[in-house]
């Protein structure tokens, strides 16, 4: 699946998708620091990190960034054999701190736009593109987000100490784990909690 060992034995980049437990959890803006901090720790020449908000109907990492999005991911998603990393590099939008961005259209499109095939292409080839592949995920589950979640080093379950978010995050527990994700690459992120 996502990040194969890449051509003549390259390494592969380590890939962290951060789920939400729920609506307003924050969990796109724990992915957008996490992501800037380690694009900031490379040399200014080195692909690093990226972002890629597949959030795809109502994401808005690139807002946060103030970064404007490249994307017609209608031309793109019919041929997924067409993804190689010149093209993958020009559809990212880069920020002042090195991260690259691949932003979430512009347009509300159904979730059923993107596939599974097209996913694992962009997938495959941010691992090969950059040392640090960061996803931000939807909330609804399709068979194109199964997919980069089984393919993830690390799936980080963003949510609040509510009883609604407690409750969210149990149910994203437990449909990883229906779907067959090991639970030691999941980890719990309790954002705006005080002690």
């Amino acid at each position: 699946a996502v990040a194969q060992a890449a051509e003549g034995g390259a390494k592969r980049a380590k890939t962290v998708a951060f789920v939400k437990g729920g609506g307003g959890v924050g969990a796109t803006t724990l992915a957008v620091q996490s992501a800037c901090i380690l694009a900031g720790a490379g040399k200014s020449n080195e692909a690093v990190a990226c972002l890629l908000d597949l959030d795809f109907q109502f994401g808005t990492a690139a807002l946060y960034l103030d970064l404007p999005g490249k994307v017609d991911y209608n031309e793109l998603v019919g041929a997924p054999e067409r993804i190689d990393g010149a093209l993958l590099r020009s559809m990212m939008s880069k920020h002042s701190s090195g991260l690259e961005v691949l932003a979430a259209p512009a347009e509300v499109l159904p979730l059923d736009t993107l596939t599974p095939d097209f996913i694992t292409a962009t997938l495959n080839i941010a691992a090969r593109e950059f040392k640090y592949v960061l996803l931000d995920m939807p909330e609804a589950w399709t068979n194109w987000s199964y997919r980069a979640l089984q393919g993830c080093d690390v799936i980080i379950v963003v949510t609040q100490l509510t009883v609604a978010g407690v409750r969210q995050a149990r149910r994203q527990l437990d449909t990883l784990a229906a779907q067959g994700i090991e639970e030691s690459r999941v980890r719990m992120a309790l954002n705006r909690f005080e002690a």
